[in-house]
């Protein structure tokens, strides 16, 4: 139970990352 708990806080941690990334990758290429 707190293991799966645990998993899903990290995968959404993991996606809120990605989207981080993106974003600040998306800033560079196209400043403004």
């Amino acid at each position: 139970m707190i293991d799966r708990l645990i998993e899903s806080i990290a995968n959404r941690a993991r996606v809120d990352t990605n989207a981080i990334t993106e974003a600040s990758l998306a800033k560079r290429k196209d400043p403004r």
